[in-house]
């Protein structure tokens, strides 16, 4: 037991395996009945004085950055065979309340994502390997209880079986409480096992929910049902502006589609960079098992919470040694360059469902409105081939070795325009802000554009969707070159320099300089809430025009701080009498400009001349002198 345990910079282990990670807090309790248990702490974590943690053995719990802990909330977690987990996202409130959970082989998890706010006396309970998952953005009343889970076991008398705690594999929904993003929960209501209910919902006061409800409805009475559709709602309590709800998505019409995938057992290839890190974000966030295969050269940013199987795609054999006979609920392939990736997974792993992350360069001809009929798979000459060949080429390869080669795989193809935060956009703000010339030869082009997160966020939730197919992922709209180069002069007051003949060749040449849209109309159908191009681009150039800004005054300060070095060398270093040259010629041939040559003197010995137009003061020769050297070493 530790009563006050103050955690400066330093971590605690002891020697049955149980770890709390580096902070600067004082936790009010903490009890290690077991091993292998860990307490992983994020920055700016506020009130951990009123917080007290009773753990038993392999169990974890991640509190995130910003979180803060106002009132009494404890953390009860029972059981020494089986796991597990508490987590806790980003800027989190709670004014008090308790966590139990009761290990299981299945794991026992909460998991609460970024932003979302408790009041007094809010009850997590989770036991029998069961879920509760609550999305980003709710608001707890208080007085609520979430029981997935019975507390206490109830036997059948005829038969003597266990029919309430023992884990059966059955639907999800059954195994977890599910709450989507920006729900709104009112006092004292109770929320049984068997539980789903929408993102942008309400759930009124003192009712009892059990059941599955969609997106924007109000949820209320004992038992629950559906009162009502297409509601949105703000924490503004006076609000008459519908966009106070906040995202796009927390206010749309009600409709049938599921929810993200949720407890899975999930592959993800790559998932260490760029989408993929966004992709098992969210697939973590909803509850899933997530285990990543890649070459293992990135870091790994989610620590235990992912399982790491390290494979080199371009070496069949070690794909083969790892995935041979592995099963996955969702295979999703974030690295499908080639036939020949494809070919070497789906040739070893099993799967209920394949997801394969394709690209907008399939497509022959661009132009707006792109319909995924547009190029068929199924009908392309398919050939085994790898990544060494043209990547439009290769992509097509990909899709097509799905179609026609493992036709019995349930796939999902998704088509992606350009993707942001891979510094595409950033060249434009580096360049006119360094007053470099770029090779821009249509400034008219319109191009399509997706955010990295919302790929992530798309990815697990087709694969939750009764759809198999091809299908397109973009924002709606398109932005034109022109435009960001003048939004980015208007920001700097720094003018674009144009060169076709000697630019550095901008992004996006080999889209046949043609504008082009991605049509929408499947996912929308489907229910998916499509993000409008100018909700989020220009906030995104103005992350990249301050980044070249910053980058830019670093550049300048480091040349500045350079120069003065070399002035305060050039006054410190003593002059060589030429009565000590040895004539070695070290400092001519160390001179980066030539400004140094060997002449005789009148005594016929060598000694160096300096050409004052060619020297630049960087003081190389006095460095590379020997006399000079070892009188300073003296």
């Amino acid at each position: 037991m530790i009563i006050n345990f103050l955690i400066i910079i330093q971590e605690y282990n002891d020697s049955f395996g149980n770890r709390i990670g580096k902070a600067n807090a004082v936790i009010k309790r903490i009890v290690f009945k077991g091993y292998n248990n860990e307490i992983n702490l994020g920055e700016k974590v506020i009130g951990l004085r009123n917080v007290e943690f009773d753990m038993g053995a392999n169990q974890s719990v991640y509190i995130r950055d910003g979180v803060r802990f106002n009132g009494s909330t404890k953390f009860r977690m029972w059981g020494f065979d089986g796991l597990s987990s508490i987590y806790i996202g980003h800027f989190c409130r709670f004014q008090g309340g308790n966590f139990r959970l009761i290990n299981h082989i299945e794991k026992s998890e909460v998991v609460i994502n970024n932003y979302c706010t408790f009041e007094e006396e809010v009850d997590f309970h989770a036991n029998s390997g069961k879920r509760i998952i609550i999305g980003n953005d709710c608001m707890f009343s208080r007085n609520i209880q979430l029981q997935a889970g019975d507390g206490h076991s109830l036997f059948d008398i005829e038969t003597g079986k266990n029919i309430n705690t023992k884990f059966r594999k059955q639907n999800e929904v059954q195994n977890q409480i599910y709450i989507g993003d920006h729900v709104w929960v009112c006092a004292k209501a109770f929320i049984l096992n068997g539980t789903s209910i929408g993102t942008g919902s309400v759930v009124g006061g003192n009712s009892t929910v059990k059941g599955v409800f969609p997106n924007n409805c109000v949820v209320a009475g004992n038992p629950a049902s559906k009162k009502k559709e297409n509601i949105a709602w703000s924490r503004d309590g006076i609000s008459e502006d519908i966009c106070s709800c906040g995202r796009s998505k927390y206010r749309m019409r009600t409709n049938e589609a599921k929810h993200s995938i949720s407890g899975k057992n999930v592959l993800v290839i790559g998932g260490t960079r760029f989408m993929g890190i966004h992709l098992v974000a969210e697939l973590l966030a909803n509850g899933n098992n997530v285990t990543v295969a890649n070459r293992g050269n990135s870091q790994n940013n989610f620590g235990s919470r992912i399982k790491q199987l390290v494979l080199d795609l371009d070496k069949p054999e070690t794909v083969k040694q790892v995935l041979q006979g592995k099963e996955y609920d969702v295979v999703f392939d974030n690295l499908a360059y080639c036939s020949k990736y494809v070919s070497e997974i789906l040739s070893c792993v099993k799967c209920e469902k394949y997801v394969q992350l394709s690209s907008v360069a399939i497509y022959g001809q661009l132009h707006t409105d792109l319909l995924e009929s547009e190029f068929n798979p199924s009908i392309f000459p398919m050939e085994l081939c790898d990544a060494s060949v043209n990547y439009a080429y290769g992509k097509r390869q990909a899709e097509a070795i799905v179609t026609q080669r493992f036709p019995a795989v349930n796939s999902i193809i998704v088509r992606v325009p350009f993707v942001t935060k891979t510094d595409r956009l950033y060249y434009y703000c580096k360049n006119i802000v360094n007053h470099i010339p770029m090779k821009i030869e249509n400034l008219d082009k319109a191009i399509s554009f997706i955010r990295e997160s919302e790929v992530g966020e798309f990815l697990p939730w087709i694969a939750a969707q009764d759809f198999s197919g091809i299908i397109n992922l973009a924002s709606t709209g398109n932005v034109k070159i022109g435009d960001i180069i003048s939004y980015i002069e208007s920001k700097t007051k720094i003018k674009a320099i144009i060169d076709i003949e000697n630019g550095l060749e901008a992004p996006f040449h080999y889209t046949n300089e043609a504008s082009f849209t991605l049509n929408m109309d499947k996912a929308e159908k489907l229910g998916y809430c499509t993000s409008e191009i100018n909700e989020w681009f220009w906030q995104l150039m103005d992350e990249y025009i301050a980044r070249a800004l910053k980058e830019k005054t670093l550049a300048e300060k480091l040349i500045v701080d350079e120069h003065k070095n070399d002035i305060v060398n050039e006054k410190n270093v003593s002059v060589l009498s030429m009565e000590k040259c040895t004539g070695c010629s070290a400092c001519k041939n160390s001179c980066p400009t030539d400004a140094i040559s060997m002449k005789s003197d009148k005594k016929g010995f060598l000694i160096p001349f300096i050409d004052e137009k060619k020297c630049v003061s960087c003081g190389i020769c006095q460095k590379a002198c020997p006399v000079i050297n070892n009188r300073e070493r003296s």
